[in-house]
């Protein structure tokens, strides 16, 4: 804990991939990375690995309760305050890019007999690939035809349309 006469710094750390080989992990300094899965598998509460920008000792980062999300970033900004590394740097870590997704929207059309019947759903993915996983992990048992799928930017809805049912997403 980081007593009244100290103070840490803040420093952001960008997500870079580290490269892995049989070597091992070689981290790029100051920056974090998601944790690879042979890790994952043996600690699966380490969530990320940060390189010390002073020592470029390598530590384990598990998500508290406690962190900060700044979701005005599109990628979101976890901030963790009072870490100190071996090496006796303190900071407070700002992960940048601690959440690639994306918010998508899935236009897709239900049969009902013979009516066709139009719905949305928006759910959260790195790319519109895993958008179309996602969904269609979801409806299994459904028959359903999708008429497409895209990054949300905006919404817009005939005034007239009380049911926003005629509603384009942009």
């Amino acid at each position: 804990m980081i007593s009244a006469s100290q103070s840490a710094r803040v420093i952001e750390f960008p997500c870079i991939p580290w490269k892995l080989d049989d070597g091992g992990i070689h981290p790029e300094k100051g920056s974090w990375t998601l944790t690879p899965q042979s890790l994952r598998e043996l600690r699966p509460e380490i969530e990320a690995l940060l390189c010390c920008p002073n020592c470029s000792a390598v530590m384990p980062f598990a998500k508290l309760p406690t962190d900060d999300i700044d979701r005005k970033h599109q990628t979101g900004v976890l901030t963790r305050r009072d870490l100190q590394c071996k090496c006796g740097l303190l900071f407070t870590a700002k992960l940048l890019d601690w959440d690639k997704r994306r918010l998508y929207c899935v236009a897709y059309e239900t049969f009902r007999g013979l009516e066709i019947v139009p719905h949305k759903e928006y759910l959260h993915a790195e790319t519109d690939v895993q958008a179309r996983y996602f969904f269609e992990q979801g409806h299994v048992r459904e028959r359903y035809n999708i008429v497409g799928i895209a990054p949300v930017v905006g919404y817009f809805a005939d005034e007239k349309d009380r049911d926003a049912k005629r509603l384009m997403v942009d």
